[in-house]
């Protein structure tokens, strides 16, 4: 029903209202939230209220300080079914869903479109080359020349132009201030030229204005200096979700029909969207990639025959097929079947299921969160990296650590990664200790290193060809796997470089290479060790833009910078003292305001606050050593609101973290045959792709001197070397 809207209240102001309309509204303090909620205690992107015209469903996306329906607190990423007139405190914050309070003309819910973020993606199983009802599609547009940016295309007209109340705002002298439209209805795609001045261009044909045009995915849009495409997203992939779907056989619960997904991944609609399916009548529910599976998820991670549920008298087992990576029973990885209780969590990838009885349910975790706790680093009893950190990285954020040298920030990027396990502390991943457990999060860990480890003599194609029958399941096809390393190609805008050897490119575009490998596997935690070390202030930011794409899409996105400049592209920032000393964590714009704090008036009369004046204070011994800095920052209103508590952790004894030792052996992802084929393979096409002539003469001995060496039994004997029988003058 159009006629509803969100009543809502910032503590005790005067009530306001916000228009309805079909679809996702995303509620926070963030100014790239559709209902925006200035207050401190709202997160940056707190929840989502999803409006299908009759029904709504709020979910809390893993705020800090949670969201509350008639006082009762929500679980984080798990939708809760909104009726008209219940009252939803967010903060200091009071919503309500009911009628207006005056007459309120429809309106379309403007989309709120960050120019550098792309939203979340779907994976829709199926279809062919023309477009389903249920399509969705992205745009990318770019100014020509220049990176490209993405924006999600919801049903409905979406205009676009120069002026900053249009839908999609071009900022190009070219452009008109309403320029045209797009607009997708049922899956069609249409475009119209609003009687702009420059016009709009379609495959390089002039559009008549006024007209509407009907075009398809794929062709090239131009409008002033900017080229657009529309892209159907189920060919685009997900950043971490798959699609589960049920053929028609299935029985629902819920009344969803049988040949619809049981759980809906696109995250820009529901985060963690549960469905429920009725086993009753199936005595085996087989769970994989391939398409004649009960349950087809897919995603990299995931085997084309990957487990099976059984069904043994009154009891459920669930039994591993020989999977690449693996079935986990409450975090336990299942070495070949396992009975299961009630409510057991079995995880496969990024997918979660629990049996209830005869109710098979299934969600996808959208985000990890990562939790540290007295994380100390002592290599000896006289040197500790790191002194007690504590902090929160909540799901899907994009988060910059910076320092001096010597502050300990790869020391702590390795610390909360697994790489490097703490001596002391623990890390917990959605409140799962990761040492422990690293096998079930092996998967979903991205690690790029300072250094590039890319093969300069291959192309980035071919590299990540390479990368992918190395880390992918070994039943996915070679099509499948190409599609894979193209998606990515695409996602890193390195289609058009994708066949020039990697010694030809730019340092942005080696490091694009890079990250790539990394990405086929779409791992949600995605930790980078100075990715914008040694580029220029353009490709900087265009790294850091492409870091906060890759948050936005559904990934936990942590790196060490030294590029402040673009640091407010981030949701929070650590900053570490020297000796490993946490001296601030917290969004960016508090990190200015809590330093300018500790400037003199002068400092501050003669310019305005930056990040890089960060630096000169807490390197200027006079106004506070490392230590010092860790305690104001303890007992600040900032870490208070971070971590939740009044009182600073650091007061708190250390524990001791168990080592990064694993409850089970790990599985082997690839035989050992396999893994020499592949790796063979690659060292001689690194060696037949090198130009210089001595590299060519290398690989020529090295293949011809196995054989040499084997003769030399027949032309000297076997006992050439025996002290007795040999002949010494041979030798």
């Amino acid at each position: 029903m159009a006629d509803y809207v969100i009543q809502y209240q910032i503590e005790n102001g005067e009530w306001q209202e916000f228009p309805l309309a079909v679809g996702n509204i995303v509620i926070g303090r963030g100014v790239d939230c559709d209902l925006i909620l200035d207050h401190v205690r709202v997160s940056r992107q707190h929840a989502y209220l999803q409006w299908d015209g009759t029904q709504a469903y709020l979910i809390d996306i893993g705020s800090s300080n949670g969201t509350f329906v008639d006082s009762q607190e929500l679980v984080p990423n798990v939708p809760f079914k909104l009726s008209a007139g219940q009252s939803v405190t967010i903060g200091a914050c009071t919503l309500m869903l009911k009628f207006p309070l005056q007459e309120v003309k429809p309106v379309d819910m403007p989309q709120a479109v960050r120019v550098d973020a792309s939203s979340p993606k779907a994976v829709i199983v199926g279809g062919d080359q023309s477009h389903g009802v249920n399509d969705r599609f992205q745009l990318r547009y770019r100014l020509q020349g220049g990176a490209w940016n993405t924006f999600v295309l919801l049903p409905g007209d979406i205009t676009i132009g120069r002026d900053e109340d249009n839908d999609l705002c071009l900022d190009d002298h070219e452009v008109s201030r309403l320029h045209g439209t797009i607009t997708v209805d049922a899956g069609t795609l249409w475009i119209t030229d609003l009687d702009s001045t420059n016009g709009i261009e379609l495959d390089g044909l002039p559009l008549k204005p006024r007209e509407k045009y009907q075009f398809d995915a794929g062709q090239k849009i131009t409008i002033g200096n900017h080229e657009l495409c529309v892209e159907v997203l189920s060919e685009i992939g997900a950043a971490v979700s798959g699609t589960m779907i049920m053929p028609g056989d299935a029985v629902w619960i819920d009344g969803v029909d049988t040949s619809e997904t049981i759980i809906d991944t696109d995250m820009s609609i529901v985060p963690t969207q549960v469905r429920t399916m009725d086993l009753a009548s199936h005595a085996r529910v087989t769970i994989g990639r391939a398409r004649d599976n009960h349950v087809v998820l897919e995603h990299p991670l995931v085997s084309r025959y990957h487990a099976v549920f059984e069904k043994v008298g009154k009891r459920y087992r669930i039994k591993d097929l020989r999977s690449t990576n693996g079935v986990y029973v409450n975090k336990d990885i299942v070495e070949n079947e396992k009975f299961l209780e009630d409510y057991d969590q079995i995880c496969i990838g990024p997918f979660v299921f629990e049996i209830a009885g005869n109710k098979l349910q299934g969600r996808i975790e959208t985000g990890l969160k990562i939790t540290a706790k007295n994380i100390n680093q002592r290599v000896s009893d006289t040197l500790n990296l790191l002194k007690n950190i504590n902090l929160i990285i909540e799901p899907n954020e994009f988060v910059a650590l910076v320092g001096m040298s010597g502050s300990g920030k790869t020391t702590f990027l390795n610390a909360i990664s697994g790489y490097w396990p703490a001596s002391h502390g623990q890390v917990l991943i959605n409140g799962v200790e990761l040492y422990n457990h690293y096998d079930l999060f092996r998967n979903d860990i991205g690690y790029v290193p300072q250094k590039d480890i890319v093969h300069a003599e291959l192309t980035p194609k071919i590299a990540l060809d390479y990368v992918a029958q190395l880390r992918m399941p070994s039943d996915i096809g070679k099509s499948e796997r190409h599609a894979a390393v193209q998606e990515v190609l695409k996602e890193l805008d390195l289609i058009e470089r994708q066949d020039v050897p990697i010694s030809n490119l730019s340092g942005g575009q080696l490091k694009r290479v890079s990250i790539g490998v990394e990405l086929l596997t779409k791992p949600r935690l995605f930790f980078l060790d100075e990715p914008t070390s040694g580029l220029d202030p353009g490709t900087e930011y265009d790294m850091m833009k492409l870091m906060r794409n890759l948050a936005d899409q559904g990934r936990t996105v942590i790196l060490i910078t030294h590029a402040t400049k673009n640091v407010m592209l981030c949701d929070k920032v650590i900053f570490l003292a020297r000796g490993g000393n946490l001296a601030f964590y917290g969004a960016p714009e508090d990190a200015l305001a809590y330093f300018d704090e500790h400037r003199t008036d002068r400092e501050r009369r003669e310019k305005k606050m930056e990040f890089d004046d960060i630096y000169r204070i807490l390197d200027d011994d006079s106004r506070g050593a490392p230590n010092e800095w860790r305690e104001r920052y303890l007992h600040s209103s900032v870490y208070a609101k971070i971590m939740g508590k009044d009182s600073p952790q650091a007061k708190n004894r250390p524990v001791t973290a168990q080592q990064a030792e694993k409850l089970h052996k790990a599985k082997r992802k690839l035989s050992s045959l396999r893994q020499f084929l592949i790796l063979s393979a690659r060292n001689l096409k690194i060696m037949m792709q090198d130009k210089v002539m001595q590299d060519k003469v290398s690989l020529t001995m090295m293949l011809a001197l196995a054989p040499i060496l084997g003769m030399m039994d027949f032309i000297w004997g076997k006992d050439l070397f025996d002290p007795v029988t040999g002949d010494v003058e041979l030798v």
